[in-house]
């Protein structure tokens, strides 16, 4: 039994060695093997080619493993996982493969993220025939062209001109309309006055689902720039045969949605050429026709494209500030017959047309009676003063003097009529609920009309103190009173001859500082307004670059924005200052 246990002894030891230096061989093996390391998921990925290896490195964002995942993609398995993970990593290296999976007609998803990819790195350029590949195979998947797409629009070459004319010219039943909006922000860019035809056809056309393209139309033919007046005018008149053949077929024929739309257009691109054809279409009155009036819902179309049109046409015209304008904007005024948005639309407009020559019509219907329990035209009143105020110069005492007077006049009347019913309600109403509620919001209106008026003769005194100075109204545009804001901004924007240079510069301040403001009140956004008026009238080539500039402020400031109020706002502002911007750089 001794001999036998000192036979094991050497055996046992030599075992507990070989398992020590099994341990010590084995020990380093397993560091390399981390399943948790970059080293350890590209070994995987290059010699089994895991899905969960490529979503690894894309999840540990790991640089290292962009030149394996570009090799990876090219033995074509996974290739949507691929591309997810190298947009994970981030590294424009792999560009190149991006652009491949766009061209790649069996990974539709893969293509979508590879042009968003594209656009975000800013890594698109110089890709223009791959592009005109893709957009140009019928075969290809939508999700692949309309990548393609994005890359051209936002890198534009004019050798892809062709292929983006057969795209905005598509069936929209037949092609999502997306793909159209792309093609012309592309052909906008190039300015392709060769593209005007299809769109303003564009202005007109929906998918399925609704959905159009006219902004994107629209903002393309500011770009191209005067090249598109005289198809734009040929619009307005009704005698674009492409544009009458669709509204006759989609029955928008009737009611005045295409001169609406086209006189839209004209407002961005204000031209003398386009007055006679624009007062023509405002002062129609079209009759409804028995078919539409038996059905509710077309007869309030009609309707409210009639007013979209005199609301339109109107802006267009005072954009463009002919006095032969004044005229007929004041006859709408003083109708007795047309809807109260016509007559408003007259009002208002003919305050941003600028012309002196609309004061004495103005202070005319100042001077109407009113039903002293009608707001409507109480209302109504109160916008026609505000409009005199905004156009009345400081040389013109008699006009002055006259609205002085209707301001007093009103004032009185106002007041008495507050003060009898304040007797009415402590007496003869006392106890009658309903009757005493009626007055009490009777009078509210009434004070709240004492304010407005109250505005017009704050814009009075300020027009006294600038007299003509547009240094004046300069300064006064960031006045704590939001009357006096406004009528600097309206001075600055009808500013004429020497006076422009220092009101386009002004406007371009005042905007900023509006879209720098670290705190908006509901009142801003009226004032905007006003001063991209004026921007839009005097903006020019020099000054656009600077215009570009404010509307990428507020497109940035809308998008931080939380209060949805002026989230629109805001983003109404940085599509107007597009439109601005590329309108201005024709003149």
């Amino acid at each position: 039994m001794q001999r036998t246990a000192r036979r094991t002894r050497p055996v046992a030891r030599l075992t507990a060695l070989s398992a020590l230096l099994i341990a010590a061989v084995a020990l380093p093996a397993c560091e390399q093997a981390d399943p948790n390391s970059v080293e350890y998921q590209i070994q995987q990925l290059q010699e089994k080619k895991t899905k969960a290896s490529i979503m690894k490195l894309g999840d540990m964002k790991a640089k290292e493993a962009v030149d394996p995942l570009m090799a990876a993609y090219e033995d074509g398995r996974f290739r949507s996982d691929i591309i997810s993970a190298l947009a994970q990593i981030g590294d424009k290296k792999a560009a190149p493969t991006m652009v491949a999976a766009i061209a790649d007609k069996g990974e539709k998803e893969a293509a979508r993220l590879a042009g968003t990819t594209l656009l975000e790195w800013d890594a698109g350029a110089g890709n223009t025939d791959a592009m005109i590949a893709v957009v140009g195979d019928k075969g290809m998947p939508n999700e692949n062209r309309y990548s393609a797409l994005q890359v051209l629009a936002k890198y534009p070459d004019a050798k892809a001109t062709p292929v983006l004319l057969s795209v905005l010219k598509a069936d929209p039943d037949v092609q999502p309309i997306a793909m159209a909006g792309l093609a012309a922000e592309a052909l906008g860019k190039l300015g392709v006055d060769k593209a005007v035809g299809n769109l303003v056809r564009c202005l007109w056309l929906d998918d399925a689902l609704g959905r159009n393209a006219v902004a994107e139309c629209r903002l393309a033919l500011a770009r191209i720039g005067p090249k598109a007046v005289p198809t734009l005018i040929k619009t307005l008149e009704r005698k674009n045969r492409v544009v009458e053949k669709r509204a006759i077929k989609y029955k928008f024929d009737k009611g005045g949605i295409v001169e609406a739309k086209a006189a839209e257009m004209l407002f961005d691109q204000p031209t003398p050429d386009a007055v006679d054809a624009l007062i023509a279409a405002m002062t129609t009155l079209e009759e409804m026709p028995p078919s539409v009036a038996a059905n509710p819902q077309k007869a309030q179309a009609f309707v409210m494209g009639g007013v979209q049109r005199v609301i339109s046409t109107a802006k267009a015209l005072a954009a463009i500030g002919d006095a032969k304008a004044v005229k007929p904007m004041l006859e709408i005024a003083e109708s007795k017959e047309r809807p109260l948005e016509h007559k408003l639309a007259g009002v208002q407009q003919i305050a941003f047309l600028g012309s002196t020559e609309a004061l004495d019509g103005l202070l005319d219907i100042l001077d109407n009676e009113v039903n002293q329990y009608d707001p409507v035209s109480q209302g109504f009143r109160v916008q026609v003063a505000l409009a005199a105020a905004n156009l009345v110069p400081a040389s013109d005492s008699k006009s002055i003097k006259k609205l002085e007077k209707a301001l007093a006049d009103i004032d009185k009347e106002t007041k008495a009529w507050i003060e009898d019913n304040q007797k009415k309600i402590e007496g003869t109403f006392k106890d009658k609920p309903k009757a005493k509620a009626q007055l009490e919001a009777d009078i509210k209106g009434w004070n709240d009309q004492l304010k407005s008026f109250g505005e017009v003769s704050a814009k009075l005194e300020v027009i006294k103190a600038c007299n003509d100075d547009i240094a004046c109204y300069a300064g006064k545009a960031s006045d704590e009173k939001v009357a006096v804001q406004l009528l600097a901004a309206y001075r600055l924007s009808n500013a004429k001859g020497d006076d422009v240079p220092a009101a386009r510069d002004a406007l371009i301040a005042g905007v900023d500082a509006l879209l720098a403001k670290e705190k908006l009140t509901l009142d801003d956004p009226v004032v905007l307004n006003v001063m991209l008026f004026g921007l839009g009238r005097h903006g020019d080539a020099a000054k656009a670059p600077k215009i570009a500039e404010l509307q990428a402020k507020a497109k940035a400031r809308g998008e931080k924005e939380k209060n949805k109020v002026f989230q629109g706002a805001l983003k109404g502002a940085a599509y107007t200052l597009d439109l601005i911007a590329g309108a201005s750089a024709h003149r």
